[in-house]
């Protein structure tokens, strides 16, 4: 799901009176417990047009490409925590182990609802609902792309189904954005 250069994805966080659009994007590496990190930075834009420069790291993804998985690492508490929050190779009727708090480790089962293709690209769909303020499409994990609730996890108190992903740009060209052009 990473570019060459620059990856970043807008996300909209949907919950009255404290939404917006955040944008997490990542353009460096580093090295923790012997394994290569992207390192995920932060930062709140007041509106899209907003230049991104600087930003605070919320996390660290680590991808197995080979395997279709993606793992994310928080510092929180004085320690590292990892879990697994993409996995492409999940079929039909799996169970996939989705972390709603990071601090507590809180933890809920979906089930994969459907996986199909879409533009050359794996989408593995669940059953259950995110919001986006207008309506409620189904949480998925999409090939190239990531999570369509974004990475809700480097948020300090995380609801993973509050998010949800605008688009993505990989080194400055736009990759991928919503269905519906819900957000204009």
């Amino acid at each position: 799901i990473f570019s060459k250069d620059t990856t970043r994805w807008n996300i909209f966080e949907c919950e009255p009176d404290a939404g917006g659009t955040i944008a997490y994007y990542s353009f460096s590496d580093t090295i923790i417990n012997l394994k290569t990190y992207h390192k995920i930075y932060r930062e709140f834009m007041t509106s899209p047009e907003q230049t991104i420069a600087g930003g605070d790291v919320c996390g660290y993804v680590y991808e197995d490409t080979i395997n279709g998985e993606y793992w994310f690492l928080k510092f929180t508490d004085s320690e590292y925590i990892e879990h697994l929050f993409i996995d492409l190779s999940l079929n039909k009727g799996d169970t996939f182990i989705l972390i709603s708090d990071f601090r507590f480790m809180w933890k809920d089962s979906i089930i994969v609802d459907s996986v199909f293709m879409n533009n050359e690209k794996r989408v593995v769909e669940f059953n259950v609902n995110q919001s986006n303020c207008i309506n409620n499409p189904k949480l998925r994990f999409v090939e190239g792309v990531g999570a369509t609730n974004g990475f809700y996890m480097g948020e300090d108190f995380e609801d993973p189904l509050i998010y949800s992903l605008v688009c993505k740009y990989n080194d400055d060209t736009l990759f991928y954005s919503t269905e519906l052009n819900i957000y204009g």
